[in-house]
């Protein structure tokens, strides 16, 4: 997956510079992100950026969106992390994450 073009807006606010293209989902330009909705706490071992930062920011916007059902957007997200090269242990605890504590327009 290739590493996305942000133009940073201020605190913990970035804009989507060029769209995002996967298989399932395309976020357009002009997208903002808080990249991922990692609490500060967990910092130094899940930043905010690493590998899976085009998986969570597609996951943002399909969940800001409401594109699919939650199920479908979290198996995309865990997928997106998987093809990015993200370790299985994050990919684990990151998925476990937006199953259990994620909302977004459901």
């Amino acid at each position: 997956m290739m590493t996305p073009v942000l133009r940073h807006m201020g605190k913990y606010r970035w804009e989507v510079y060029e769209a995002i293209n996967t298989d399932e989902i395309t976020v357009p330009a002009g997208f903002v992100t808080d990249l991922t909705s990692v609490r500060r706490l967990l910092w130094p071992i899940l930043p905010p950026y690493g590998r899976y930062l085009t998986a969570a920011i597609v996951h943002d916007y399909a969940y800001e969106n409401a594109l699919l059902t939650k199920p479908d957007v979290d198996r995309i997200f865990n997928k997106n992390m998987l093809i990015s090269g993200v370790p299985r242990w994050k990919r684990i605890v990151m998925y476990w994450a937006v199953k259990r504590f994620g909302r977004g327009n459901y």
